[in-house]
C-alpha cells in the first residue's frame, strides 16, 4: 500500500508506449513504483481521502513524483474529487 498525493495529468503518449485521452482511467507513478516499465499497463486501485474508489492503469511515468505519488487522468482525478481541489491525499496499490 502507496500514500502520496495525485494530481490531474493529460495524457497522451505514455512512455509504456500507448496512447491515452483525458477520458481514459490511467496513472502516472513515480520511478520507485515504475520499476522500470515492469509495472507498464498494471492496473492500481486508488483511495482518495473522502473515501471514492477508482481503477486506473499504470500507462506512464511521473517524473516529478515522489514515492507513493501519482499523476491522474482527468477521469480517475474526477471519480475521487472535484478537479478544483488540485491536489489530493491517497492510499493506492497494485491490484
Amino acid at each position: 500500500m502507496f500514500n502520496g498525493s495525485a494530481w490531474v495529468y493529460f495524457p497522451g503518449l505514455g512512455v509504456c508506449g500507448e496512447t491515452h485521452a483525458d477520458a481514459d482511467l490511467v496513472a502516472g507513478v513515480s520511478l520507485l513504483q515504475f520499476l522500470g516499465g515492469a509495472h507498464g499497463g498494471d492496473e492500481i486501485q486508488v483511495t482518495g481521502e473522502n473515501g471514492a474508489t477508482t481503477t486506473a492503469t499504470v500507462a506512464t511515468l511521473c517524473v516529478t513524483c515522489l514515492s507513493g505519488d501519482i499523476d491522474l487522468s482527468p477521469a480517475a482525478f474526477d471519480k475521487l474529487a472535484p478537479r478544483a481541489k488540485g491536489r489530493i491525499k491517497v492510499t493506492w496499490d497494485f491490484i
